[in-house]
């Protein structure tokens, strides 16, 4: 079984100074934290690090911080242009960048924008957009995202809806996905620490709750 560098869940100092992490470390900390994202550097890694072998003898293995792993459809899935260790945590901040472009990656030409839609009778509250089937789909959603934000803030003054984000449950969801994938039980998990205060009061139901909300938070990260 590969140990996957998961902390001690019962022992919140094992986690480290968290409040100094950025957003990059917290999106990856929950982002290596799935199964898919693990089997997928398993499975890219070994054939990743043979294409730089060729290149250089001075090559990072892939059980080193800052190696990772290429494959097509890592960006889409994952929003990472290549894919890190998920066993190491401390990675070096330009390998988990979320969301970054690099400069020589052209944005599609379209979306193109039209700021009345006609179905709409030129009412600047609807924005219409046309797709370029040829082109990247993910890199046109964010472009639409950009768009959009812009005209919501020429219009309002400021984004009209935001992700609410729980940065302050983070730890505590980090510590029982990783109780549950140490096995601890539900009931195990509702007498501990890791849901907060009064945990006499806590039952096994509200530990699922919670694990249900971190799940959910590998999958769906706020943007």
């Amino acid at each position: 079984m590969t140990d996957w560098g998961i902390p001690d869940w019962r022992d919140p100092g094992a986690y480290g100074d968290t409040g100094q992490w950025c957003k990059f470390r917290w999106r990856w900390e929950f982002t290596r934290r799935r199964d898919d994202c693990r089997a997928d550097f398993e499975q890219h890694a070994q054939a990743t690090y043979e294409v730089y072998r060729k290149r250089s003898d001075q090559v990072l293995q892939p059980s080193q911080r800052g190696f990772v792993a290429e494959f097509r459809g890592c960006y889409e899935k994952y929003g990472l242009l290549s894919l890190p260790n998920p066993a190491i945590s401390e990675q070096p901040v330009w390998v988990t960048q979320f969301g970054f472009v690099p400069p020589h990656v052209r944005l599609p030409d379209r979306p193109v924008l039209h700021w009345h839609d006609h179905n709409r009778g030129g009412d600047e509250r609807y924005v219409g957009f046309v797709f370029n089937v040829y082109e990247n789909i993910d890199l046109q959603l964010k472009q639409v995202r950009w768009a959009l934000e812009y005209q919501q803030k020429k219009l309002l003054g400021k984004r009209a809806v935001r992700h609410r984000k729980h940065p302050a449950k983070w730890p505590s969801y980090l510590r029982v996905l990783d109780a549950r994938e140490s096995g601890a039980s539900w009931s195990e998990i509702a007498r501990s620490d890791v849901l907060g205060p009064n945990r006499g009061r806590k039952v096994a139901q509200t530990a699922r709750d919670v694990w249900a909300a971190a799940n959910a938070l590998r999958f769906n990260w706020p943007t």
